[in-house]
């Protein structure tokens, strides 16, 4: 069935999501953090679509592609990012 949806031309390649590259490759949240130098909630906030910092986002695929040996990039995975602009919250 997955074979079938790419070569459907009707039907683009849709992007993974973090979830399936963490159900695939069974990837453990707290060590993909330590590989990545990210806190854990990072990768959580990543896995379940929450926004993120591009930059985090970025080292956490960096990360996911070195350890399975697949490139992954924004480009092919869906990822929520924080908007550029914006920084930390005032109160």
């Amino acid at each position: 069935m997955e074979e079938e949806r790419h070569n459907d031309p009707t039907h683009p390649a849709k992007k993974l999501t973090p979830l399936q590259l963490r159900e695939h490759y069974h990837l453990n949240i707290a060590h993909l953090a330590q590989q990545a130098k990210v806190a854990p909630d990072t990768v959580y906030f990543l896995m379940v679509g929450s926004p993120i910092a591009r930059q985090q986002a970025e080292q956490i695929l960096a990360t996911i592609s070195a350890l399975v040996g697949q490139t992954y990039t924004l480009d092919n995975v869906r990822v929520v990012l924080l908007p550029e602009e914006q920084g930390p919250a005032e109160s």
